[in-house]
């Protein structure tokens, strides 16, 4: 944000003339940028990394749907398909248990040095 302000005289494009103007792009600023970013990052603190790109494919489905709630946009036949599958996907992959060892140290062993082992047993 602060690079695109630096950026506004430096590139020609006029500021807002008024208070209202300033204040949508302050808002655009936030909740298009920040709010969202940190949505993510708290999520995935919450979830791991696979559960997280396997839940975020659900955002261009839903970008649809809300076309069509506030822009009446239409979709024909293939578009439905295509969202049910990625919906019926993304259920399917939410259910099913994870498939990565667990992260527990083994016993007597410190997970920040490592011991050698010798090649010759």
């Amino acid at each position: 944000m602060l690079v695109g302000i630096v950026l506004i005289p430096v590139l020609g494009i006029s500021t807002p003339g008024d208070l209202g103007g300033w204040a949508l792009m302050i808002s655009l600023s936030i909740f298009g940028s920040l709010v969202p970013i940190l949505a993510m990052n708290v999520g995935l603190r919450l979830l791991t990394a696979a559960r997280g790109s396997v839940i975020i494919t659900v955002q261009p489905v839903l970008n649809i749907l809300l076309g069509m709630l506030f822009l009446s946009e239409s979709l024909n036949l293939q578009q439905w398909v295509g969202g049910g599958l990625v919906i019926a996907a993304v259920i399917l992959l939410a259910r099913s248990p994870d498939r990565s060892p667990s992260a527990k140290p083994r016993q007597g062993r410190d997970l920040h040095t490592r011991e050698r082992e010798s090649p010759i047993q």
